[in-house]
């Protein structure tokens, strides 16, 4: 609930912090005192439109703060925490206005979007006067509403799973159909592709298998050539070869017996002994060497036929196998498309009719419960000077297309205020004050302790007095004990119904406009209401017949 209001220089208010209780508080005074400004600046601290001639004049901004207490488990906590935002014991909104038209919005001293800070104000406070258009006003609330009222949440959560399911099917019979019609549509091109790569067989990794056997046969293939060129340098019979110079060397040398050569034949011997061994190896190694052509002619062939393929088929070597397998389901599914469709078909055809099913069960309950709700919002209405007016609940069937997962029907809360004028949308029928007036009826047959804290009547009482005004009051005070309520009145009889009393009165002190708001105790209070009932001048008999209501309403 809303627990103290902080107002800086907005209009005529220069500083106000104003205390509110449980229950049902009643704000009075005379009219332009300045009871509209106190709900403008409690609409900036919920992020309502900001208008620059709230700024007071003279001053750079203006600033609202809005205290509020919440149970631990109202939804308004869940959205904070999803924004990162704690609260503890107290839920702090607040909003400053520049003189510029510029505005900041605050939760919790923590900077928020004015978005966010509406979404919030919309969890925390409702507001019902001659302009509202939210709320009760909006038709998109009016199916939950009657949900919640008949209890159908469990019949609810079936049908929105009744319908998920369905749309599954619908999706999965989509999809296969638009697989079988793109297949259809490349049966040919994919029976060919297949064949030919399955014909190619792809493996993955080959590619560079390939590349890496075809590199080594063609460098073994020019290393060959090197070891012919150098046994051909070791016997060349053309010129004299390494082995023919020593050998000759050999022969000189052995025409002398000086000892001193000896090493140098031995040497000689060692050396032609080991270009000898150089030559046999390099000999074997020539053999060894020899190209394998027909290997490296398989080796290109295959490595240029997948190349080619994966050109093709704009893939690489590597991705061929997949595109394969991929190609090969496409036919598999072709062939088997009818069997698998069928099946989808009957699925989403099940699925539907279970939907159908709890979707008119659904219906059902929702139809029984608005007959309670009209009788029951017929009752409210009649003592509050609306006697002639008629409530019904408007429901719309939705074609097949149209079906949704909260049901296949629109539901509207409609009013029909006199007598052959026609049934209409409330906030299109109702003048203000049977508006709030409606307003009430509805939040008093509607309301649970899940809804919206705090509930705000503005022009309650227009066009009323007597017992319509007592008939109004009473059913705030009732409301009052289910959330609390915030009532702006200027009929007595409403008044004397709060809980608590808040006095709201314009003063000029030092050539400026003040507001100013008072607690009222017992004494304070029933002056007030004898002022309402006098007048300007409050007389002892007005004091009386203000004690009178409060003794009534006090019993």
């Amino acid at each position: 609930m809303l627990t103290q209001l902080t107002i800086q220089n907005v209009a005529i208010i220069r500083s106000l912090t104003i205390p509110f209780s449980a229950g049902f508080n009643v704000l009075t005074g005379e009219t332009g005192a300045g009871k509209s400004i106190l709900l403008d600046a409690l609409g900036l601290a919920l992020g309502k439109r900001a208008e620059v001639r709230l700024v007071r004049s003279g001053q750079e901004s203006a600033s609202v703060t809005a205290s509020f207490e919440l149970p631990t488990q109202h939804p308004a906590l869940e959205m904070l925490a999803a924004q990162g935002i704690l609260t503890e014991d107290q839920l702090l909104l607040k909003r400053i206005l520049g003189a510029d038209g510029k505005s900041r919005a605050f939760i919790n001293d923590q900077p928020v979007s004015i978005s966010l800070l509406a979404q919030l104000g919309d969890q925390l406070v409702e507001i019902h006067g001659q302009h509202d258009t939210r709320g009760l006003m909006d038709a998109t609330t009016h199916r939950s509403l009657l949900d919640e009222v008949g209890h159908h949440i469990t019949t609810l959560e079936k049908t929105q799973q009744s319908y998920d399911i369905w749309q599954d099917a619908v999706k999965e019979q989509a999809r296969l159909l638009a697989a079988l019609e793109a297949a259809r549509k490349e049966e040919e091109f994919l029976r060919h592709a297949a064949e030919e790569l399955a014909a190619l067989n792809p493996h993955a990794g080959e590619d560079e298998q390939l590349a890496e056997r075809r590199s080594y046969l063609q460098q073994a293939e020019r290393t060959q050539a090197m070891v012919q060129e150098a046994v051909a340098i070791l016997t060349n019979e053309k010129q004299k070869s390494p082995l023919q110079i020593i050998a000759a060397v050999e022969r000189v040398l052995q025409r002398s017996n000086l000892s001193e050569l000896e090493h140098v034949n031995a040497a000689l011997e060692q050396a032609s002994l080991s270009l000898n061994e150089a030559e046999a190896a390099l000999q074997h190694l020539s053999v060894e060497l020899s190209p394998d052509t027909a290997e490296l002619e398989a080796t290109e062939e295959r490595l240029f036929a997948l190349r080619a393929a994966a050109r093709k088929y704009n893939v690489t070597a590597d991705e061929l196998p997949a595109l394969l397998a991929d190609f090969t389901q496409q036919i598999s599914t072709l062939e088997h498309s009818e069997e698998a469709l069928s099946a989808a078909r009957a699925a989403c055809s099940a699925a539907k009719q279970s939907y159908d099913e709890i979707a008119q069960h659904l219906s059902t309950l929702r139809q029984a419960t608005s007959t309670m709700l009209a009788t029951a919002i017929q009752t409210e209405l009649a003592p509050l000077k609306m006697a002639a007016a008629q409530f019904r609940v408007a429901f719309t069937p939705l074609e097949e297309e149209q079906w949704q997962r909260d049901g296949q029907e629109q539901i509207r809360f409609e009013i029909q205020t006199n007598i052959g004028s026609g049934f209409g949308a409330l906030h299109k029928i109702a003048s203000g004050g049977e508006l709030s007036r409606l307003m009430l009826a509805l939040k008093l047959v509607l309301h649970n302790d899940g809804g919206v804290p705090t509930l705000i009547f503005d022009e309650v009482d227009t066009g009323i007095g007597g017992s319509t005004a007592d008939a109004v009051g009473a059913r705030l005070a009732r409301l009052g004990g289910q959330a609390q309520v915030l009532a702006v009145t200027h009929q007595p009889q409403v008044a004397s119904y709060g809980n608590h009393h808040l006095f709201i009165q314009k003063q000029v002190a030092e050539d400026a406009t003040e507001t100013t708001v008072t607690p009222l105790d017992d004494a304070a209070r029933k002056e007030e209401i004898a002022r309402m009932l006098a007048g300007a001048e409050v007389t002892d008999a007005a004091r009386a017949a203000a004690d009178q209501l409060l003794l009534k309403e006090a019993g």
